[in-house]
């Protein structure tokens, strides 16, 4: 029984197995050819971005300012990340850390996987896998990004958070952890509205203080890392709100103003389309036959998709967040039946292989296009037509989710009473 309802986790620790025994082997060799096999092309060693945070420590330790200039990183990465992991600089961190502390990343990844509501019959095991043994999931796990350490929090709070006060205490501190040390996390912190009105602003007014002390703790060196955070070309692997636009503008010529203009337009077609689904009744009503785990995972990771995918450009591997939304999307094809989940469901599966079908199109069928031919990145606009395809789906669900939700539910009230009264 363990065996079958944790085989999604089981998966993926075997792909990290298999990939850790590759490195033995050829670390140049037989270990890159596996990752490229599974959509990622490897550094030429693992957990290079485990190094962001710790070459970025070594650097300050040695009063080298990291957030100027970063000679410790191998590629010379200035440190753009939360400054309170440079918390960190009070340890002995050495190179020799790298391996370990990504390896420990990795485990926490993994470890966070086992938490997954279990799928519901043989197809949704099978899509299930695909997820967490995804080429997202091993470009994560092969940079060793701290996102691994997100996930990890944001699983854990799902599942605490429909437990206990006590427990969802302690499942709402660690969403507010990761949205200190990764910022759009913060967004998650919705799932606070489940809570009595009384308790809701306790909780926001907790959150609000914690946040201020940190930012005012850290104001200088923040400010200076908002400034550098990157915003990558057209053609990388980097996707968000942005994308749609600056593939217009660096591609096709466009001018400047189509960048934010596309981005507003989208960006509201997604959220009325989003409100729309959400204050149906098919949604809500198909929701309500998820366990209360699933529909939690459900609303941490639509939440966790939507922040991250409306607040900046992301790596590829930040796509690992689609994985705590697929047992409720399984679970609503094996309870519905309905075609529109499997279309999402499908979506979100692409989207966690993006690496993979990319770069067969790119590096394969167009290996021979010049960098600015339109035909080369075709699976580009696949990926941001599916990403657009998804994200209101994800909406509409945070939407079905909370608006029965104390304070939701009594604006929604005061709605309806005020239309009814015209």
């Amino acid at each position: 029984m363990f065996l079958h309802s944790k085989a999604p986790a089981i998966a993926a620790c075997l792909v990290a197995a298999i990939l850790a025994i590759a490195f033995g082997i050829a670390p140049h060799g037989f270990y890159r050819d596996a990752n490229l096999l599974l959509g990622n092309k490897a550094y030429w060693f693992p957990f290079l971005d485990t190094d962001t945070v710790l070459s970025a420590v070594r650097c300050l330790r040695q009063d080298v300012d990291a957030y100027e200039f970063n000679p410790c990183d191998p590629q010379l990465r200035v440190f753009t990340y939360s400054p309170l992991w440079m918390g960190l600089t009070v340890l002995p961190v050495t190179e020799a850390w790298v391996p370990w502390v990504g390896l420990s990343w990795v485990v926490l990844f993994l470890g966070s996987l086992f938490l997954l509501p279990s799928a519901r019959g043989r197809e949704a095991q099978v899509i299930m896998i695909a997820s967490t043994a995804s080429s997202a999931s091993v470009y994560a796990m092969e940079r060793g990004n701290n996102d691994l350490v997100i996930f990890a929090l944001v699983s854990t709070a799902a599942m605490l958070t429909i437990r206990s006060l006590a427990l969802r205490r302690i499942g709402y501190g660690l969403v507010l952890l990761a949205g200190l040390l990764k910022y759009y996390p913060l967004g998650a912190m919705a799932i606070a509205l489940r809570e009595k009105p009384r308790r809701f602003l306790v909780i926001t007014a907790v959150s609000i203080a914690v946040t201020a002390l940190a930012v005012l703790a850290t104001w200088s060196d923040l400010v200076r890392v908002l400034r550098s955070i990157p915003i990558g070309q057209f053609y990388t692997d980097m996707f968000g709100s942005k994308s749609v636009g600056l593939t217009m503008v660096e591609l096709f010529g466009a001018p400047r103003w189509v960048d934010p203009l596309l981005r507003f337009g989208l960006s509201l077609a997604a959220l009325a389309a989003g409100l729309r689904i959400g204050l149906g009744q098919p949604l809500h009503a198909d929701l309500a036959r998820l366990t209360p785990r699933e529909r939690s995972f459900l609303l941490v990771g639509a939440l966790m998709c939507c922040s991250c995918y409306f607040s900046a450009q992301n790596i590829g591997y930040r796509a690992i967040n689609l994985i705590l939304v697929m047992p409720a999307l399984t679970a609503l094809i094996a309870v519905t039946g309905r075609p529109i989940y499997r279309w999402i469901t499908g979506a979100a599966l692409a989207l966690l292989w993006t690496g993979a079908w990319r770069m067969v199109w790119e590096d394969g069928v167009m290996a021979s296009a010049g960098q600015f031919d339109a035909l080369r990145y075709v699976a580009l606009f696949v990926r941001d037509l599916l990403w657009w395809a998804v994200i209101p789906a994800l909406l509409g669900a945070i939407v079905a989710l909370l608006r029965d939700a104390p304070l939701p539910g009594r604006a929604l009230t005061l709605r309806r009473g005020a239309a009814s009264g015209r």
